[in-house]
Order: structure tokens, then sequence, then C-alpha cells
């Protein structure tokens, strides 16, 4: 500012694959000055063009932007409300609650009829590490023809019902498609996996507004039983889960599962007879019937994982780099979902540690206030980019209490003052590592900048004591970290995957 008044910032706006930050306020001081920094984020390969737009007191400045991005696997990933933006503070009824979906981590997906250009670009998709299999909303396919699964034992079609950690779920037919994420395309499934040229790879199409059978039976079987997926895992007993069958509800418009293996299910669904075997997959006679039999998958049938599928050599898994962010958040956060382990030179591991998982898809073990956590002795401990906060011990363990909002414990802690856990993690192949997790008050972040969707330091219990406790390391736990997720059975030295970071 060059004048003798303050000047007045409106707003400061940037189109295009760039994202800005500033130091700028709402005005700049006579003589004074401001920095904006401009950062390309590329989701493809090729040139890209944007704008940056500055309203101010003197009128509207506007700088435009060129950039070439030459890597094809590489993808831009933002942390932001997704898609139902701000929804006020939390509060809640005796029949319901509303938070905001804090720490969110979407990207853009394309999705088209397999061997052809009929295609629909899909935003605001949930990058979850923690799961396997692309799931989109049935509102955003309908201008496709994607060819249906259907079970070659029966030939009826072949659906799936998934349940999640909070006892959520997901419901809708397993359908063919060509997927393309920022310019990596999955048109096939590998040819030793059973897939020919241009057929697609099997996605789970979410029913928009259809409820689940609540009671199903076993294909070839006798009795009925209540969906798996409607239930308390490994239980008979009805849980009350919320169906993901809207935007509203799933807070996305789709899941891109990009975890540690190829299929969602793998073995587990191939037999019936296994006892493994979570009854995810059904087929129906008559959709939204009780008409639905628990039936086998094959692994060429189940969700699968696109990374595994993409036509390049970029297929053993994805790294995830998020910036630092302040303990107070900020309002949004851009980072980059890169493709492949040690293909090209943007995704080699340098100075990381590799953490085998075990047999379970998780750390091999950790150590927390001298517990040691285990896959069989707990639900272990694991890293999720899908789960918001880090669900971490128990209020009464930390020495906290858990947050209320017009009296409902939403399960969020609220600390008096910060909190620094000091976890130990442990790798299936000797390596180690102690992480130091931050917990503040959730409450008070979230009353303190209402428009900051991307927080660090949002924790939750993972249960009620140290014999039911679990780390699940969510968002929080990867900002400020390059995080390498690698696919089971792609590497000989580590077979169940691994994480390094």
């Amino acid at each position: 500012n060059k004048g003798t008044a303050a000047l007045a910032i409106s707003s400061i706006t940037i189109s295009g694959d760039f994202f800005q930050t500033n130091t700028c306020g709402s005005s700049i001081a006579a003589g004074g000055s401001c920095t904006i920094s401009v950062t390309f984020t590329p989701q493809g390969s090729g040139p890209w063009t944007g704008t940056l737009t500055i309203v101010d007191g003197a009128g509207t400045q506007t700088v435009a932007l060129t950039g070439t991005n030459t890597a094809s696997n590489t993808a831009q990933v933002t942390v932001n409300f997704g898609p139902n933006g701000y929804l006020g503070p939390p509060a809640a009824t005796s029949t319901s609650e509303t938070l905001s979906n804090y720490n969110g981590i979407f990207t853009t997906v394309t999705v088209c009829q397999p061997g052809t250009t009929n295609c629909t670009t899909i935003p605001n998709v949930l990058v979850d590490t923690g799961s396997v299999g692309l799931r989109v909303l049935s509102s955003f396919t309908s201008s496709l023809s994607l060819p249906q699964v259907n079970d070659p034992s029966s030939g009826y079609p072949l659906y799936e019902c998934v349940q999640y950690g909070d006892l959520s779920y997901t419901w809708g037919p397993m359908q063919m498609a060509t997927v393309q994420v920022g310019g990596e395309t999955a048109s096939q499934l590998p040819a030793a996996s059973g897939g020919t040229a241009n057929s697609g790879i099997p996605i789970q199409v979410i029913s928009v507004g259809v409820t689940p059978p609540t009671t199903v039976g076993v294909y070839g079987g006798t009795g009925s039983y209540v969906n798996p997926c409607l239930a308390y895992p490994g239980t008979n007993q009805a849980s009350g889960g919320l169906n993901q069958d809207s935007v509203a509800n799933l807070d996305a418009n789709g899941i891109l599962g990009i975890g540690n293996y190829q299929q969602d299910c793998g073995a587990n669904c191939t037999s019936l007879a296994n006892p493994n075997n979570p009854g995810e997959y059904l087929i129906c006679a008559t959709v939204g019937t009780s008409t639905c039999d628990i039936e086998s998958a094959s692994l060429q049938d189940q969700a699968w994982n696109p990374v595994s599928a993409f036509s390049s050599t970029d297929t053993n898994g994805v790294v995830v780099q998020l910036p630092s962010i302040p303990a107070a958040g900020q309002t949004s956060a851009t980072g980059t979902l890169t493709f492949g382990i040690g293909t090209q030179t943007n995704n080699a591991i340098t100075n990381q540690t590799v953490y085998e998982l075990d047999a379970y898809g998780n750390f091999a073990s950790a150590t927390f206030d001298g517990v040691s956590y285990t896959s069989t002795n707990s639900y272990g401990s694991y890293i999720d980019s899908g789960t918001s906060f880090l669900y971490v011990s128990d209020a009464t363990t930390i020495g906290t209490t858990d947050c209320t909002a017009d009296g409902y414990d939403n399960y969020l802690y609220c600390p008096t003052s910060p909190l620094n856990l000091s976890l130990q993690l442990f790798g299936s192949n000797g390596t180690s590592t102690t992480v130091s997790l931050p917990i503040d008050n959730a409450l008070g972040l979230f009353s303190a900048n209402t428009s900051f969707a991307a927080f660090n330091d949002l924790g939750g219990d993972s249960g009620t004591d140290p014999s039911t406790d679990y780390f699940d390391l969510g968002l929080p736990f990867f900002f400020g970290r390059t995080i390498f997720v690698n696919i089971a059975d792609t590497n000989s030295n580590y077979p169940n995957g691994y994480w390094a970071f």
C-alpha cells in the first residue's frame, strides 16, 4: 500500500488448479504490505490456467496464472467441510445430532461407461486409506449405463452392503466402470485377475433413497438373519446404524478407498464356508425386499482398489501429502495424492521409515500408558485418512472429559488445557517410532473460528477403558507428514503391505 491511508481488503480468491495463502487480513496499513503465496496443484498432466483476484479499496486486480505439470500420477486433495458445507455449531436433540464434517479430505474422480467416452466427473469424493474400492452415489451415475455385475451361480445381480466403524453402511449394486483419478486410469482389471480390455473395474453404486433388506438368507441354505451390515458386528442384533444413501448422510459424493488391499474383502468373501466371511455381498431377486441372500463373491467381482488396476506402473500404493497447519486450525488445506511407490521420481521413499502391517492390516502393536495393544487383544492400531479425528484411548485413561452438546456426548475430547499424548508404534518388520498426538478442546476449537474445517488436534474416545481401547490415527495424523500406503502382495519383502512416514 503506497497510499497514505489504510487499504481495505474485501476478498482474495483464486481459480483453476491453484491455491493461495496470504498474510493480508482485512486491511493493509499505509506504507505497509502483505504477501500472497500461490501454489500450483495440478490434477493431471499438461498446461493449466487460473486467476488470482484481489478486491480492495482501490478496485479489483487480477493476476493471470499458468502452470505445466509433467507428472501424470498426481491428484489434488483438499481438506474442507465437503459438499454439505458448515452446518453450524455442534447440536443435538433427543433423536439426532448435528456435527459439521470437520477434516474431510476430498478429491475429484471421473467415472465412465467402460469402452466409451460417456463419463461423469464427481467432485468431493472422500479419500479413504482405511477402506478399499470406489463407492459413488447413484445420483452421480444416472447418465451412464454401467454394466451390472451378476452372480455366476444364480444369474442374479450382485449387491454389497458395507458396514463402517461407526455402524453406518452403504448399500447398492456392483457395477463395472472405468475410473480416472488425476492422470491415472483404471479401464480394466489386470489380466491375471480376469480383466479384459476396456471392461472396467467393479465399483459400488450406492442406491440413493433405498433401504436394504433388514432380513436376509444365505444362498443355498436355510434360515434368516439380520442383514450383517445392519447388525452389531458378530451378532444377529440390529444396530440402528445410519444408511449413507445421500450426500447429507455420507458427507461426500462418494468414497475412494485406496487402502492396503487390492479388493475390499478378498479371500474372506470368496466362500460362504469361510468363517471370516462378513456377509457383505448379496444377491437379490427383487431389490429392496427380503428376497436377498448372502452369497460368495469372486475376487474379480468385488470392489477393487482402483490403484491396483491402473494401466500405468503406479499400482503398488499411494502417497498422501498434507501441509502442516497451526494448532488453532485453518479454513482448509490442500495437498497431493501421488500414485505408485518407487515407480517415479516423485514417489520414492527417502528418509521415511517402513512399518510392515500385520495379517490384520494394522501395526504389529502400539504401546500407550504402559499397555500394549495388538490386533488380537483390541481392534488394533492403524492409519486412516477417512476418519476425521484421532480416536485414541478413553477419557478416563488420559484424564480428560468428553464434549457434550445439548447434553449429548459426542465422544470428542474437551480437555481443560491441550494434551500431548505419546504413542509408540511397532511394525511387523521390527521398526518402531514414538509419535506425539496433540489433543485440544474440540468445542473450543470449533467456536473460535467457525469457518475452520482443518484441525490437527481433534481427538475422541476409542473405548471405555484400556481393555476396550484401540488407536485409529485419522486425518489429523496426516498433517505435516508424507505417508506412504503400500498395497499387500506388491512387495515380496512386505507381503502384508506397509505404511511409511
